[in-house]
């Protein structure tokens, strides 16, 4: 079996555009918009795309929900324009094939070791280009 690695090449789309695939989308019980999750998009942006379909409508997100719902919350407390670029991936996955994608990337994720993140925290704190306070 030979492995074939895609080129994917990431795009932006406006918010207003993208809904949640709950066909696809794999995560049914803790969904939503988490205040450290929606903090750090928007002090940091989403700098990992979503992944999307096209429905004719718009687009659907196979993989991304908490991004997205992240997002429009920053929508209602007026910190992100409805029509904000959202970085994506624009993908034409059948729904079985998107929804293994689901699967897999909300499965297949390591947490990062507690040393390594003091390790990382205590740099941040020491760096004199952008100090924690």
């Amino acid at each position: 079996m030979t492995t074939q690695i895609k080129t994917i090449t990431p795009t932006t789309l406006p918010l207003d555009q993208l809904r949640l695939d709950d066909k696809i989308n794999v995560r049914k019980i803790g969904r939503g918009a988490e205040t450290d999750f929606i903090a750090s998009i928007k002090a940091l942006g989403i700098q990992m795309p979503l992944i999307v379909r096209p429905n004719g409508k718009g687009y659907v997100v196979a993989d991304g929900g908490k991004r997205l719902e992240a997002a429009q919350a920053l929508v209602k407390s007026g910190d992100l324009k409805a029509d904000a670029p959202i970085p994506v991936i624009i993908s034409t996955a059948s729904d079985a094939e998107a929804r293994e994608l689901s699967l897999a990337l909300n499965l297949v994720r390591a947490d990062m070791h507690p040393v390594d993140a003091y390790r990382a925290f205590d740099a941040l704190h020491v760096d004199k280009e952008k100090p924690l306070d």
